[in-house]
């Protein structure tokens, strides 16, 4: 949320912090102890119930990377500034020749 200033990024970012807590927690995680029993046990013990809410949790998370990453591109595009994150925006890259992140296609 600091970096995009976007909520519904933010809250897809921590709805998949927290399917991936509930897939890897254990048993006697603060929260995940209040489980029902066989519920808790699908959720930890290798089942597809497991590995299907631990990679939602991981898409979730990468996909609210990916955008807010994409956000805060065309936010310092549009603005033509750098938000101290080390490196900045143009199409030539920095001064030494290194590339910036948003030297690829943004589709824009």
């Amino acid at each position: 949320y600091l970096s995009s200033k976007s909520m519904p990024l933010f809250s897809i970012a921590t709805a998949g912090l927290s399917l991936i807590y509930a897939a890897n927690g254990g048993h006697s995680a603060p929260l995940l102890s209040n489980l029902p029993h066989d519920l808790a046990c699908k959720l930890h013990c290798g089942t597809v119930l497991h590995r299907s809410v631990n990679i939602i949790g991981c898409a979730f998370l990468l996909s609210s990377n990916y955008f807010a990453h994409r956000l805060s591109c065309n936010h310092d595009h549009d603005h033509g500034h750098d938000h101290g994150h080390g490196h900045g925006h143009g199409h030539d890259g920095h001064k030494d020749g290194t590339k910036s992140c948003c030297d690829h296609d943004h589709d824009h």
